[in-house]
């Protein structure tokens, strides 16, 4: 005899339809939140990331002088750039680093780091918030320099050629330094950075029997100044102003009432007149020919 079973297919219940559609409701009410969360931290962990790599790309590249440049980072934008600023970038060799939508980015608006060295411009936060709230936060600091041993300084030495005074003329191979005159003799090394950073100097003494110094943001302005009364009186100074560690980008003569009088045609001489500034072919040296009476004469060196 043969046993045979029948097998009846049944549907499911409209209960049964409920209870499983209520579940996978259940389910989907707690996954896609949790699915929404991480997928903003993901997006901010990878943002934080891939602007700390953008950072030491840049940095590594204007140490090792690529392209002949600095580079820089655009956080906003997530570009990094080369040139001295995001605004005056070679776009040709634009790296780009997106920055999710769902992420805002405040802070310091763009970095460059130096040559050589690779020190930043600027000391600040970048800082990448989530729509979330969340936030991760990159610190530039000067002390995140890829080398480790200090920075020696950018500096520059005046070299007095020849001096020579007529009538009340007091001139002196000596240089004066800041608002406060700080004194530096002849051939001695005068800093323009300090581990990395520029020095700013907030003024300049003009009465003094040399010549005056005030370093500023990218150059050093060296006025020399003679002062001299009605009596009459000439200061005759030529020296060379010698760069170490650095580079001198370009010369310019300061408008103003210490302007020199036509230093860049190529007429030298002891007259008022004579006022001669020269750039090395090398860009390490400048000569500063100057012919004072009741007004200074001003050089201008910009450097890099």
């Amino acid at each position: 005899m043969k046993l045979q079973c029948a097998i009846k297919g049944r549907g499911f219940s409209l209960v049964e339809v409920i209870l499983v559609g209520t579940i996978l409701a259940a389910v989907a009410g707690v996954l896609i939140p949790a699915y929404h969360l991480y997928k903003i931290r993901s997006d901010l962990h990878i943002a934080a990331e891939q602007a700390e790599q953008a950072l030491h790309r840049a940095q590594l590249l204007s140490q090792t002088g690529y392209e002949n440049t600095v580079w820089g980072y655009h956080p906003d934008e997530g570009i990094l750039f080369a040139g001295g600023s995001f605004a005056g970038r070679d776009q040709t060799f634009d790296e780009h680093f997106p920055v999710p939508a769902n992420i805002a980015v405040s802070g310091i608006a763009e970095v460059t780091y130096s040559r050589l060295y690779g020190v930043p411009n600027i000391e600040g936060d970048i800082v990448f918030t989530a729509t979330n709230g969340d936030q991760r936060i990159i610190r530039v600091r000067r002390d995140t320099v890829l080398s480790g041993p200090p920075i020696p300084p950018t500096r520059f030495r005046v070299h007095f050629d020849r001096i020579k005074n007529n009538g009340n003329g007091s001139a002196e191979n000596k240089v004066f330094v800041g608002q406060d005159a700080v004194l530096y003799l002849e051939d001695a090394w005068v800093p323009v950075t300090d581990d990395g950073l520029m020095i700013i100097d907030d003024g300049i003494d003009l009465n003094v029997p040399g010549i005056s110094v005030q370093r500023q943001d990218g150059f050093v302005r060296i006025i020399a100044y003679a002062g001299l009364d009605e009596n009459g009186g000439k200061e005759v100074i030529d020296t060379t102003i010698i760069f170490d560690r650095g580079i001198i980008d370009h010369i310019e003569n300061e408008a103003g009432e210490n302007e020199g009088e036509q230093p860049f045609d190529g007429t030298e001489n002891d007259g008022v007149g004579g006022d001669e500034y020269t750039l090395a072919e090398d860009q390490r040296s400048v000569q500063f020919n100057t012919r004072s009476t009741n007004a200074g004469d001003t050089i201008l060196i910009f450097w890099q």
